[in-house]
């Protein structure tokens, strides 16, 4: 056979094989739901129905909300989808469903290209956020039969109420400068527009950001003294270790000293972002014993900055407390926590409100 007509075979066995090959792919896919998106709606119940207010990215603390999730259906075959996903919460005790039973489900023939969004439950419940903090949703789509399509997990941030002392310093001064008085009424209205200057726009300070796992009879706990920060305070980081049994437990590092045995690491979108990790140690043999009901821990201090010293943007960021690795007595157990940090308050903003009282103290005076 000449080489061009043994070319002329080749081209056409490649095309077979693709051709078989995109025949396989299309039979694998016939039939294949995926999560395409999720939206935080935030409502209220009236009525004993849920009521549609706004689309949103973050929560407060006694939000009304839903989560839905939409689903498409990127196979060749039709799908029919039930209209409510399965779902489970991480930590619990940040959100709690309100809201009575009803008759609502149903399933949707979804068709390949076609979309829809499905709900958790029907209108007449809804989620309530109770507490601030980083939460889990876990979601699982099925088909009518019960049959999983496909899992997703989903990451939403609950944050305290706005703090009022700002407000309540503008509507004093806008009260004030309605009347005149006296001078020491001038520095009243001055102080409490400074001290929400100070305080208007600070982060919380709610109870600790933990969290925690138990294995093989040892809690390893991590926390942080707050779960929203603003833009250039420190975050104060917190990982121990428990004996939760009823035998001495024993932990083992390869360096020391032994208060330099827990890594620290802050990430952001799976991106190290920075850690402890290259601090000087010396390379001795170190050890601790925990009796039943003893425990250890060690804190450390991230100052919002990368590992070159750079600063750090607003967002939400892992933080992760582990000890350190040795072989024979792993005890490299992981633990992490979510924060936000967002800008700092609008110093401007303060800054004209201190001045307007100023004015108001001088015109009175005058």
């Amino acid at each position: 056979m000449s080489p061009k007509k043994q070319k002329g075979w080749r081209k056409l066995v490649c095309a077979g094989i693709i051709a078989l090959a995109l025949t396989g792919v299309r039979e694998a896919i016939a039939s294949i739901v995926v999560v395409t998106d999720v939206k935080i709606i935030r409502g209220e119940l009236a009525g004993g129905w849920f009521e549609v207010t706004e689309e949103v990215d973050q929560l407060t603390i006694g939000d009304v909300f839903v989560i839905r999730t939409e689903v498409s259906n990127i196979g060749n075959d039709g799908e029919n989808v039930a209209s409510h996903y399965r779902w489970e919460l991480f930590p619990q005790n940040r959100v709690e469903v309100i809201g009575g039973p009803s008759g609502c489900a149903t399933y949707y023939d979804l068709q390949p290209d076609e979309s829809a969004f499905l709900n958790p439950f029907c209108s007449s419940y809804s989620f309530k956020a109770e507490s601030a903090g980083a939460v889990t949703m876990n979601i699982s789509v099925h088909d009518w039969n019960s049959s999983k399509l496909c899992d997703y997990t989903f990451d939403f941030m609950v944050i305290p109420e706005p703090a009022t002392f700002g407000l309540l310093g503008i509507g004093l001064v806008s009260l004030l400068t309605r009347k005149r008085k006296k001078k020491a009424h001038c520095a009243a209205i001055v102080a409490l527009v400074m001290l929400a200057g100070a305080t208007g726009g600070k982060a919380n300070t709610v109870p600790v950001n933990a969290n925690s796992t138990v294995q093989d009879g040892i809690e390893y706990y991590m926390q942080t003294d707050k779960f929203v920060y603003n833009l250039g305070e420190s975050v104060q980081m917190l990982y121990r270790v428990k004996n939760l049994g009823d035998m001495d437990v024993e932990f083992r590092f390869s360096y020391g000293p032994i208060d330099n045995t827990c890594n620290w690491m802050v990430d952001k979108n799976e991106l190290r972002i920075w850690d402890n990790l290259g601090r000087p140690a010396t390379g001795v043999i170190t050890w601790f014993v925990l009796n039943p009901s003893e425990s250890k821990e060690y804190t450390q201090f991230w100052s919002m900055s990368y590992n070159n010293g750079d600063p750090i943007m607003p967002g939400i960021y892992d933080i992760t407390g582990v000890l350190s690795y040795y072989t024979g007595y792993e005890r490299y157990v992981p633990v992490s926590v979510q924060v936000e940090i967002i800008p700092e308050p609008t110093s401007l903003l303060f800054l004209g409100m201190g001045c307007a009282g100023l004015l108001v103290c001088r015109r009175n005076k005058n």
